[in-house]
């Protein structure tokens, strides 16, 4: 009996081994190689950073205001690139904004060796300049939006010939808007928030990897503060009450170990591994 539970054990250890090589295998083609087409994961991207003010922001001391960045995130799975937010292409908004740094974000998707046209999805975690204002980079996407943002979007001037262009995808389907709740992929659940705009949503993934993430969108800027239960401010909030309740399901989601991202907290380049500048991988499977 003794010699049968020592092979198992041998048996298991060379299992979980064998499983570990393979993770560091991929991790390292990943960073090594510099290119997301190395292998499935989760990546983020930065593509600007400015000064915003703190009266608009999730903080607790008021300094006048603070550095963020501005990310958007790749989920990267058989069959399927889905960004989260798409960035923006706009001077004005650069200069009305005062960006200290900028890259396209089409030319950081090249960058990580993947064509703009291969992106199948684009959830949009609401409807303003800097999380919408690039969809037309990426012209194979189909867009997920809540009915309300949706609305709103039509009323905007982000990049040329905007209305034109949407209601070119509208024409080709590419436009999946909804209320609510809608689950995209099994373990990739969109949902209604409408906190921040009316139509503000988040991501709730299991990866592949077992991994449980929150994409916060505008509901949270700072996610430490976010996980303490400080909230948008009125000047940031359509609804305050939405984004209180959406706090606290942060708070309650993180107590149960689930990792918390937002789309603008400079803490995030601390996480994970740069494969290239301005792309870092979160996850790989």
């Amino acid at each position: 009996m003794r010699y049968f539970i020592f092979g198992f054990l041998v048996f298991v250890f060379l299992i979980l081994n064998c499983i570990s090589k393979n993770h560091n295998t991929t991790y390292l083609k990943i960073t090594e190689r510099g290119n997301c087409k190395s292998g499935f994961g989760l990546y983020v991207f930065t593509y600007g950073r400015s000064l915003y003010p703190d009266r608009f922001l999730n903080v607790e001391e008021d300094k006048e205001s603070r550095e963020i960045v501005y990310l958007f995130y790749l989920i990267r799975i058989p069959g399927k690139n889905i960004l989260i937010d798409s960035g923006f292409l706009n001077e004005s908004y650069k200069k009305k904004f005062g960006f200290s740094s900028f890259e396209n974000p089409d030319r950081l998707i090249k960058k990580c060796g993947i064509d703009p046209k291969e992106i199948t999805d684009i959830v949009l975690t609401h409807f303003h300049f800097d999380h919408a204002g690039g969809i037309f980079l990426f012209p194979s996407a189909i867009l997920h939006i809540q009915n309300h943002d949706l609305d709103l979007l039509k009323k905007q001037s982000y990049f040329p010939n905007q209305s034109m262009y949407l209601n070119s995808l509208i024409k080709a389907n590419q436009i999946h808007s909804f209320d609510g709740t809608y689950s995209l992929l099994p373990g990739l659940q969109i949902l209604f928030t409408g906190g921040h705009t009316p139509g503000s949503q988040a991501l709730e993934w299991i990866s592949p990897s077992g991994m449980q993430i929150l994409f916060t969108g505008d509901e949270c800027y700072f996610i430490e503060e976010c996980k303490n239960g400080i909230g948008l401010p009125k000047e940031a909030a359509f609804s305050l009450k939405r984004n209180r309740d959406f706090i606290e399901y942060i708070r309650i989601l993180n107590g149960k170990g689930t990792k918390i991202l937002t789309l603008h907290d400079p803490s995030i380049l601390q996480e994970g591994e740069e494969i290239t500048p301005g792309v870092r991988v979160l996850d790989f499977f």
